[in-house]
């Protein structure tokens, strides 16, 4: 039986709540998540939420009011953690989130979900976690690991929201105006032999995504972590591949301002 997600109305309320669970498990450290589930009469959208931190930093609990807000009008949010530091470099811990979103669209019907509108969320480097596999799903790189489950959905999203998120990495690594970026993305991306497949940027200009779900970027108009140029430039690509996206930019806010 398909579990269609009802119609969502963001002057909705609900009650929610969280758990704690372990989607993963890598090297016998567990990959875990807190699930936020509105009690009521679903099944519900599914949003999987990537923390910043510039690959390196952060946890699952990081953004928590904003996590119990949405749920609260009717999504199911699932806030997880994936390898970061030397244990994450690209692409463990976009493999990680390529996982999670498979391994939650399976298991949907436990925490009154709908696989079938499943979105991605994240804030500066969980942006680009979010919005790379939002792109190419099905990435030999990204979906490399197969999920312990006779069902195996893929990556595929509805929808991606990026709250400052870094759609063009690269240019991160020799950019002496912001060392301390610039040290933790040549961390995250030693392993990458090929950057063009590590930036959404790059993806959306010169390669075709093998998905095209609806974007939301959400950028403070201080922000100087992603040059206005490439912003608007990775917009207007996108859209002429046939995307959606919508560029939400606020006066006077700086970097994760949200």
């Amino acid at each position: 039986m398909r579990r269609t997600a009802r119609s969502y109305n963001p002057e909705a309320r609900y009650n929610v709540l969280p758990r704690d669970l372990e989607y993963r498990r890598v090297d016998g450290a567990p990959l875990l998540a807190r699930v936020y589930e509105p009690q009521g009469q679903g099944p519900f959208p599914l949003l999987i939420e990537c923390h910043g931190g510039d690959w390196h930093t952060g946890n699952r609990l990081d953004n928590e009011p904003w996590h119990q807000h949405i749920a609260s009008s009717g999504i199911v949010v699932a806030a997880i953690e994936f390898r970061q530091g030397p244990a994450g470099v690209y692409p463990r811990a976009e493999a990680d989130v390529n996982y999670a979103i498979r391994w939650f669209k399976a298991h949907a019907a436990e925490f009154n979900a709908s696989p079938e509108y499943v979105g991605a969320s994240g804030s500066g480097s969980g942006g680009h976690l979010a919005l790379l596999n939002a792109m190419l799903p099905r990435h030999h790189l990204h979906a490399q690991h197969d999920l312990d489950a006779t069902h195996q959905p893929d990556a595929t999203l509805a929808f991606v929201i990026s709250n400052s998120g870094y759609i063009s990495p690269a240019s991160f690594i020799e950019d002496e105006t912001r060392p301390e970026l610039s040290i933790r993305a040549r961390e995250h991306f030693a392993g990458a032999s090929d950057l063009r497949w590590a930036s959404p940027f790059l993806i959306g200009m010169y390669f075709r995504p093998e998905s095209k779900p609806a974007m939301l970027l959400i950028q403070g108009a201080g922000d100087t972590s992603v040059p206005d140029v490439e912003l608007e430039r990775f917009v207007y690509f996108y859209s002429r591949a046939g995307g959606l996206v919508q560029l939400a930019k606020y006066p006077g806010e700086s970097r994760n301002f949200f």
